[in-house]
């Protein structure tokens, strides 16, 4: 089929895909110049013909479209219209690539094109505030105010003292039927007072409440949530409101949460709230767990004093397979260690910070981690392993230590060991006994001993994977 010079032209100029009926007459020109190719004019047009059949021609707008909001994920599309006319027509026929505002004062009239371009679709609005009396600021949240009936995700980091921005957003109140998740954190060391008129109460589809992010130390503003209806909880409280919350939030997924008075036990009271959802626990004061049973428990991570976690997971009967051991242990033993290890014969990953104040000797305790030949034992179904190497003080030397743990991860070899993480504070003598020992299991197991410095950080890590912020 001949194509008509205006067919070729459009074709040229544009990245429409050809017709299937074009494809064949495309090809044969193609094959027919590169048998007699000898003018650079024949070569410029074979290119351009090579061009037309590009497969990025045919991909589906539909299949474009995806693609565009995996790319454009919590970013506007801005630089993909600007690619060519019918990567601009696609992306501007897609509300929801225009619905993920990141606030800035200087964006104001992108934002009002954002909100013009995204039509009637739920918004995820995030960003930064510094002072919301501020003209620009006040500014921003006179234009997303009347769109809160579309707000899906309403994020904000206060990067100073920032008391404007909660009163402004009483106006919410009644006009939030979307919100399904909330963040405000506090970046500042000020505590915040009540927030508890903010009307979050008033959101049928909010799942998840965002109080605090990795380093908060304060408590987080108290706003008035509708608990009963939360999965999803991170935030830094008071252990009484700790107890509050758990009472009230029967269908947590989720929860982080830090203490700002972690050493005060609730000791009058024995209630017991049931948190049959529950999967992944991270508290900084264990006393939380002598007030909650979690019976489909897997991840739990915890700071501070280890026996809340014994009475637990025995009235639980929960199935860990992951358990964090973060901070100092000082008042536990390594009995209560093992006794709660040997509960869990489910858990796959263990990381162990601390042993330091504890007053039974690691030599033993590595000693009861060792398999039966059967492979029966304390954590039958280990496969990662951390744990922060201190020296045994009623040894005169550190190799019956050394001995020890090594005898537990031979016993381990082929029942599913793979990675074994050993922290350390500071170099020592035994450190090339360790290292002695590691070679011999570099096959079939990864053993890395991790300095100082890089213990630090991997605790960090352990840490910031409870917290989405």
């Amino acid at each position: 089929m001949e194509q008509s010079s205006s067919r070729w032209s459009h074709l040229f100029l544009s990245n429409d895909a050809p017709s299937e009926m074009e494809i064949p007459a495309i090809r044969q020109f193609i094959e027919s110049r590169l048998d007699a190719l000898d003018t650079p004019i024949d070569g410029d047009n074979i290119q351009k013909r090579t061009a037309i059949l590009s497969a990025v021609r045919r991909v589906l707008p539909e299949l474009w479209n995806e693609i565009f909001i995996s790319a454009s994920f919590a970013a506007p599309p801005w630089s993909l219209g600007l690619i060519c006319r019918s990567w601009r027509e696609m992306v501007l026929a897609s509300p929801i690539l225009w619905s993920y505002i990141n606030v800035a004062p200087r964006r104001i009239s992108m934002i009002e094109t954002q909100l013009a371009r995204s039509a009637d679709v739920p918004l995820h609005i995030s960003g930064n505030w510094w002072n919301a009396g501020d003209a620009d600021e006040t500014a921003l949240l006179d234009l997303l105010l009347p769109h809160s009936h579309r707000w899906a995700t309403f994020s904000a980091q206060l990067m100073t003292y920032n008391a404007g921005l909660a009163p402004r957003l009483r106006g919410i109140q009644g006009r939030i039927p979307r919100l399904q998740k909330f963040v405000y954190i506090n970046t500042t060391a000020v505590t915040h007072v009540s927030e508890d008129k903010t009307p979050l109460a008033d959101a049928p589809s909010l799942r998840e409440i965002i109080l605090a992010d990795a380093d908060s130390t304060s408590a987080s503003p108290r706003f008035a949530v509708p608990w009963a209806q939360i999965t999803r909880c991170q935030g830094v409280f008071h252990i009484y409101i700790q107890f509050q919350i758990v009472f009230a939030a029967s269908n947590l997924v989720q929860c982080t949460m830090g203490g700002t008075d972690s050493l005060s036990p609730l000791s009058t009271d024995t209630a017991i709230a049931r948190l049959p959802q529950l999967r992944r626990l991270c508290l900084s004061a264990g006393h939380l767990l002598n007030h909650i049973t979690a019976p489909v428990l897997q991840d739990l991570r915890l700071e501070g004093q280890l026996n809340p976690a014994l009475p637990f997971i025995q009235r639980s009967s929960c199935r860990l397979t992951k358990l964090v051991l973060d901070g100092g242990w000082m008042d536990d033993s390594r009995d209560i260690l093992l006794r709660v290890l040997e509960l869990l014969p489910t858990l796959e990953h263990v990381v162990m910070d601390r042993f330091a104040g504890m007053n039974s000797s690691p030599t033993r305790f590595w000693e009861a981690m060792r398999l039966s030949d059967e492979g029966d034992g304390v954590c039958p179904s280990l496969k990662y392993l951390a744990c922060r190497w201190i020296r045994d003080e009623e040894e005169d030397n550190e190799d019956a230590t050394v001995d020890a743990f090594f005898g537990a991860l031979r016993s381990r070899r082929g029942r599913g060991l793979r990675t074994v993480r050993i922290l350390s504070n500071s170099r020592s003598p035994y450190h090339a006994r360790l290292e002695e020992g590691r070679k011999g299991f570099l096959e079939d197991v990864d053993i890395l001993f991790l300095s100082r410095k890089e213990s630090d950080v991997f605790m960090r890590r352990c840490r910031v994977e409870y917290y989405e912020y």
